[in-house]
């Protein structure tokens, strides 16, 4: 190795991205010796300079389009020694039948050793030219960001894309799969499978195999102020079938390996009972089990640990002022009793959420949900899967110490977030006969009397656990049922 790239092979890269930069950097200005100082031990073996040399003889320009973590799903991921590295870029080359620009896209395996970042293997394949992604865009549409991989199968390429669209003075955005088909460039949009109100353009888009099922998904992941979404596809039988989609109401959505077996979990918190600048979350963690994404939080305890130091800060604030704050009391109760019954700690559970039902406001019997002193998050049919794993685990003698009056608890919770979107349904179905709209009266009535009615099963299973405990009662005296 001569002078020139013992001092490229030296210098320090800042991160994995970085010293994939600089190694095209190298390339384009015609440092091969740089460009391979770059490489590490491995790949220098299995490839000598002259071989490696050899392959960049007609390459007159280099130009990178896109560059980032390929694994950039967890935005407080830290920065591990070993890192994939998403890249797609332009080669101009020239040979004897003139010049020839090619796109090309893939992942490199970076490694940090001794300090210093180098570049250990690489997946690059031809790519679609963005020129010909434009070509078949309507007009006023703009591409943001890009990812490539075989989505089909096919051993070529796919691109998903996140695009702006502008039409009429409105601007939104959506995301779509392009694909080569008998020598054409052809579009699948996305627009059905995604929340309209989500994706924007700081969102992430991901080509990856994450459930280490041998095949690549599609992840995006958008946020729009304070809500974001992640959705799992994947292209199965010629159609794109939705794997998983989730909305948290903070920026912490994404995808991490929680275990470190290789397959990355979904994991999200969700912001309630917030108290000035005092912002309590709870965490859930969804695995991908038997052919879908299931509820996993309770295999992972450590997850809600920082949800009760939050709560015992929002309380003391609380204690600390002048008002009456039963409400938020009661709210911060609520999730407490969660935090804990997800943590499998059922006494705990118990205590917190009869303290709850203790300062919780009485609901009375209206259709007025607010009253039900709940966190947001008791609202959601996530809460609702994640206490059903913890029923199903208690059911299956998967977790001990839940007795019968701990599992009549873990019920009337459920039932309480059911009772709350079923009441609420009701509420906007009056609001809709007021205003004379019976159509969509009938039809968030059948809505509410669903939650309603499933809220009265767990209010009965609480009863049937805990004939002396007062919410099952109280419930269904609530809800007439």
């Amino acid at each position: 190795m001569d002078v020139e790239a013992a001092w490229a092979a030296q210098q320090g890269s800042a991160s994995a991205e970085d010293a994939v930069q600089r190694y095209y950097q190298a390339i384009a200005r015609g440092d091969l010796r740089g460009a391979y100082g770059l490489l590490g031990e491995r790949f220098q073996a299995d490839q000598p300079y002259e071989r490696f040399a050899d392959g960049f003889a007609t390459t007159r320009e280099v130009k990178v389009e896109e560059l980032r973590r390929a694994a950039d799903l967890w935005d407080s991921s830290p920065q591990r020694t070993d890192e994939t590295v998403y890249v797609r870029f332009r080669a101009t080359d020239e040979g004897p039948g003139g010049r020839t620009v090619r796109t090309f896209a893939g992942t490199w395996q970076v490694q940090q050793r001794d300090g210093r970042w180098l570049l250990a293997a690489a997946t690059i394949a031809p790519a679609i030219d963005r020129a010909e992604l434009e070509a078949v865009l309507p007009p006023s549409s703009e591409i943001v960001r890009v990812a490539d991989g075989d989505l089909r199968g096919t051993g070529a390429n796919d691109v998903a894309a996140i695009i702006r669209r502008r039409d009429e003075g409105f601007v939104n955005t959506t995301a779509a799969i392009f694909r080569r088909s008998g020598g054409r460039v052809e579009l699948t949009w996305l627009d059905d499978l995604l929340d309209e109100r989500i994706l924007v353009t700081d969102g992430k888009i991901v080509i990856a195999d994450v459930n280490a099922e041998g095949g690549p998904e599609l992840i995006l992941v958008g946020t729009s102020g304070w809500l974001r979404a992640l959705t799992v596809l994947r292209w199965e039988g010629g159609l794109v079938q939705t794997l998983f989609q989730t909305t948290a109401n903070t920026e912490r959505l994404g995808m991490t390996d929680l275990d470190g077996d290789g397959v990355l979990e979904i994991l999200q918190y969700m912001e309630a009972c917030q108290t000035d600048s005092i912002r309590p979350s709870l965490a859930y963690a969804h695995s991908w089990r038997h052919g879908g994404y299931r509820p996993s939080t309770a295999e992972y305890p450590s997850l809600q640990d920082a949800t009760f130091g939050a709560v015992a800060s929002a309380t003391a604030h609380l204690r600390a002022a002048s008002a009456d704050h039963l409400t938020s009391y009661a709210c911060l109760g609520f999730m407490e009793a969660t935090a804990y019954a997800l943590q499998g700690r059922a006494a705990e559970a118990l205590t917190a959420y009869e303290w709850y039902l203790k300062i919780r406001p009485d609901p009375g019997d209206t259709p007025i949900s607010s009253e039900m002193s709940l966190p947001g998050f008791a609202w959601g049919s996530q809460f609702q899967r994640q206490m059903r794993d913890v029923n199903d685990r208690i059911a299956d003698r998967r977790v001990v110490g839940w007795g019968a009056r701990e599992h009549a608890a873990l019920h009337a919770m459920m039932a309480n977030g059911l009772e709350a979107v079923g009441r609420d349904h009701q509420l906007s179905a009056e609001q809709r006969w007021r205003a004379n709209q019976p159509d969509e009266y009938d039809s968030l009535m059948r809505i509410g009397d669903v939650h309603l009615d499933e809220a009265a099963e767990h209010y009965r299973a609480a009863l049937a656990l805990d004939p002396a405990g007062t919410e099952g009662r109280a419930g269904l005296a609530r809800i007439r049922r």
